[in-house]
């Protein structure tokens, strides 16, 4: 909703006050489609942000996929198979022709 104060993600990181000044419904603008500007600052001080990148309470919340995709990461990958020396898989030996 146009107008609608909220915290907004910086370049830098971190959330930092910001209003909503426009909602695009663009192909273009699918990966970042609201327009905020940071309060107490310039009018020409905005930015184009994701939903991931805005909190508020108004907002529909996320759908859970980003909170899986960081569990997965922070995942040690080696964690996997814990039972092993440190040496290579065994190849698979190739098939003849007959």
């Amino acid at each position: 909703e146009v107008g609608l104060s909220l915290q907004a993600q910086h370049s830098d990181g971190q959330f930092y006050p910001a209003s909503i000044v426009a909602i695009s419904e663009s192909q273009r603008r699918a990966k970042a489609p609201v327009k905020v500007h940071w309060t107490g600052y310039a009018d020409s001080e905005v930015q184009w942000c994701s939903l991931g990148e805005l909190k508020s309470k108004r907002l529909p919340k996320s759908s859970g996929k980003a909170k899986a995709k960081a569990k997965a990461a922070a995942k040690p990958a080696d964690s996997v198979d814990d039972d092993s020396d440190d040496e290579p898989a065994p190849k698979a030996k190739a098939k003849a022709k007959a």
